[in-house]
């Protein structure tokens, strides 16, 4: 198991998709099922972060609420961070069900690289020359930067910019695949 804490973020509206997400079924399953499964194989401890915790207490793990109102990812992080009791903690959005162990195991060598000047806050992978924060580490530290970036309505890009981060580049982007809408899931379904 990796020595660090692994986090589902399912606080989403998902206004595209019309309904919870990540309760929809793909192959029978809850979407947010495969997260929770890929974490539980890498993490000893896993959580739900959610602005509703009631639909997620049938999946048998913590569940959190979101402590900020506001729509972002960053009130995510940061209660995941604020309940946390490793140095490094990794977020999942509930709606990338293709993730994989392989990937969160080099990330995570990636962010204990001994020998480096400055130490790491952030380690993010770049899939297909895109960023993917929300398959990523985060140090418990930044904590306090948190509040006042929700505050100010920073992105998730913008404020993970504001740090040391380490970039892996993944040439594959199927793991990387989010589902925002049902023709999304669709396609997913039948691959």
């Amino acid at each position: 198991m990796i020595s660090a804490t692994g986090f589902v973020l399912a606080g989403g509206f998902s206004r595209r998709f019309g309904t919870n997400k990540a309760l929809f079924l793909l192959r029978q399953r809850p979407l947010i099922q495969y997260s929770l499964d890929t974490l539980s194989a890498c993490f000893s401890h896993v959580s739900v972060i959610s602005k509703d915790v009631e639909p997620y207490s049938q999946f048998g793990v913590p569940v959190l609420r979101d402590e900020s109102d506001l729509q972002t990812p960053l009130a995510g992080i940061l209660t995941g961070l604020r309940n946390t009791h490793t140095e490094w903690n990794f977020f999942l959005a509930c709606d990338m069900p293709m993730m994989s162990q392989k990937i969160i195991r080099r990330l995570y060598r990636r962010a204990k690289q001994p020998g480096q000047k400055q130490k790491v806050e952030v380690v993010l992978p770049v899939a297909g020359g895109k960023w993917q924060p929300l398959a990523a580490f985060y140090r418990k530290n930044l904590l306090e930067t948190l509040p006042g970036a929700i505050e100010k309505q920073i992105s998730v890009r913008d404020w993970i910019k504001l740090h040391f981060y380490g970039a892996v580049r993944f040439e594959q982007t199927a793991e990387f695949t989010n589902i925002n809408t049902r023709e999304e899931l669709d396609a997913l379904e039948t691959d």
